[in-house]
C-alpha cells in the first residue's frame, strides 16, 4: 500500500484519510509526504499507539476511534469527520468471519483480520462513497483485499454500484494467496451523459457529436445497430444501447485488445450479477458475450462489443458500442433474464460506464491499470471462452488456442499462426450468433 502512494504522488496539502490505522504507518507516511490526515480504527488501543507514534515523530494527525459498519457504530462524520478526502486508505480485513472455525485467533488479531460485519466492510465502504462520503469529487481510495478474503470479485462490486475501480498493485504468494491494492473513483465524472429514446445507431451518434472522452450515449432503441463488417445488429426492446468515446487525439490507437479487455469486464460483470450462473457465461474472441442455463443448454448470444475509430487528420476518436439482451424475443439468442438478472437497462448502463472507466481513465492520483493485469486477464478469458466455446476450426481443421498478442489477436496451434479476423474461425459449441444475419 505504501508503494501504490508513493507511485500515486501524494502532495502537500491532500487531505488523506486512513481507516483502520493500526499502529499508524500509512498515515505517519502520508503527513510526512505533506498531507493533512485524519485517521481512525474500532481498536482503541490502535488509536493510542496512532497518537503515540505522530507525537513521538513531531506530526500532526487526527485520530478517531470507530469506522465503517452498521448504523450503531457510528456514521461516517463521528469517526471521519464532516469533509470528503482527497485520498482514503484502508488495508482491509483479510479473512471472512468462517476463519475463526478453528478458534486460531485471539480478540485482538479477529479486530484487525476478519470482517464479521453482515452487510460487508468492502460494499458498505463503496455505498459511503456513493452516497457523497470520504471521497472528494476528484478523490480516490485505495484498498488492500486478499483472494481468500470476504470480496470474491471487489472490481465488479465496485462497477455495480457505478465506480470506477482497477488493480494498481498486486502480490502473490507461494500458497496462491493474492493481495490486491484497488483504486476506487468516481468515473468519467465531468464528461456527458446522454439518454436518446431512439438513434440509428449509438456508435455513429456518438462519433459524429462534439461529446469528448469520457462521453457516454445510450438508446432506448436503436433502428440501425450494426457489428462487425456492417452486418445488421438486432433491436430487442429493452435491450441496452449504449457507446462511449475511449479514446481522442494524435497519439490513440484503436487494437484488437480494447475489444477483448471490454469483453473480459462484461463477462466479469455479468458473472458478478448472476453468481450461480458464473460458469455459463463465457467470451467468444474477440468480442462476443454467450452464455447457457444449464450445463445441457446451447451457447447462445447475449452480448456484443463494437470499437470503431474515425481519423481527420493527425486527430483519431475511437467510440466503442456495448449491446446487451435483457431479454429477448427471439429463440436463437438471450437475455439477462435467463440467468435471473431482472435489473434495467439504466442499472446496467451505470455498471458498464464504470467498467469502461475503469480501463480507459486514470484516477486522478496517477494510477494506472498495468498492462501486464490487461494481457493477463485477456488471455484467461479467451482460452476459457475456447475451452467452452470450441473446440475452433482454423481453415476447416480443428486448433487450439494459445494465447494473445499483445494488440489482441489469437494465437493458434503453438503459438505460431496469427489471426486478427474472426471470421476465419468457427465455433463448434455456437448455434447461432449476429454474424449468420446480415
Amino acid at each position: 500500500m505504501a508503494k501504490v502512494l508513493q507511485s500515486a504522488g501524494l502532495k502537500h496539502g491532500k487531505t488523506l484519510m486512513e481507516i483502520g490505522c493500526g499502529s499508524g504507518a500509512l498515515s505517519l507516511y502520508a503527513a510526512s509526504e505533506g498531507c493533512e490526515v485524519v485517521a481512525c480504527d474500532v481498536n482503541p488501543y490502535a488509536v493510542s499507539c496512532t497518537r503515540a507514534h505522530f507525537d513521538a515523530a513531531g506530526l500532526q494527525a487526527t485520530v478517531h476511534e470507530g469506522g465503517p459498519g452498521p448504523a450503531v457504530d457510528g456514521g461516517p462524520i463521528q469517526w471521519g469527520g464532516a469533509q470528503p478526502y482527497d485520498v482514503v486508505v484502508w488495508n482491509m480485513p483479510y479473512l471472512s468471519s468462517n476463519a475463526t472455525a478453528d478458534g486460531v485467533l485471539g480478540p485482538l488479531e479477529e479486530a484487525s483480520l476478519l470482517d464479521t460485519d453482515e452487510v460487508g466492510l468492502f460494499p458498505r465502504t463503496l455505498d459511503l462513497i456513493v452516497q457523497g462520503h470520504l471521497l472528494a469529487e476528484q478523490g480516490v481510495g485505495f484498498f488492500l483485499i486478499s483472494s481468500k478474503g470476504p470480496n470474491d470479485d471487489a472490481l465488479a462490486q465496485a462497477w455495480r454500484v457505478g465506480l470506477g475501480a482497477t488493480v494498481a498493485e498486486q502480490l502473490t504468494f507461494e500458497d496462491g494467496e493474492c493481495l490486491s491494492v484497488l483504486a476506487v473513483w468516481r468515473p468519467f465524472e465531468h464528461a456527458p451523459k446522454r439518454v436518446l429514446e431512439t438513434v440509428h445507431s449509438t456508435n455513429t451518434e456518438l462519433m459524429a457529436s462534439a461529446d469528448g472522452f469520457g462521453a457516454t450515449l445510450r438508446a432506448d432503441m436503436q433502428t440501425n445497430g450494426r457489428g462487425r463488417r456492417q452486418r445488421r445488429w438486432l433491436a430487442f426492446e429493452g435491450a441496452l444501447f449504449a457507446s462511449w468515446v475511449v479514446g481522442e487525439g494524435e497519439s490513440v490507437v484503436h487494437q484488437p485488445l480494447d475489444q477483448v479487455v471490454v469483453g473480459v469486464g462484461l463477462v466479469r460483470l455479468i458473472r458478478h450479477l448472476a453468481p450461480a450462473y458464473a460458469e455459463h457465461i463465457s467470451l467468444k474472441w474477440p468480442n462476443d458475450v454467450y452464455l447457457r442455463t444449464e450445463a445441457s443448454s446451447p451457447w447462445k448470444k447475449v452480448a456484443g462489443i463494437l470499437f470503431e475509430a474515425s481519423t481527420k487528420g493527425a486527430m483519431t476518436r475511437i467510440v466503442g458500442g456495448i449491446g446487451v439482451n435483457l431479454s429477448c424475443s427471439d429463440s436463437r439468442y438471450t437475455g439477462l433474464d435467463a440467468i435471473g438478472w431482472n435489473g434495467t437497462a439504466a442499472d446496467l448502463h451505470r455498471a458498464i460506464h464504470a467498467m469502461v472507466a475503469s480501463h480507459y481513465e486514470a484516477p486522478h492520483l496517477s494510477v494506472s491499470l498495468p498492462s501486464w493485469y490487461r494481457a493477463e486477464a485477456g488471455v484467461q478469458a479467451v482460452l476459457e471462452g475456447v475451452n467452452s466455446l470450441g473446440p475452433i476450426f482454423y481453415r476447416k481443421k480443428t486448433t487450439n488456442a494459445y494465447g494473445l498478442t499483445q494488440e489482441g489477436q489469437i494465437l493458434l496451434g503453438e503459438g505460431h499462426v496469427l489471426v486478427d479476423d474472426p471470421d476465419e474461425l468457427t465455433w463448434s459449441n455456437i448455434q447461432f450468433g449476429v454474424e449468420d444475419l446480415r
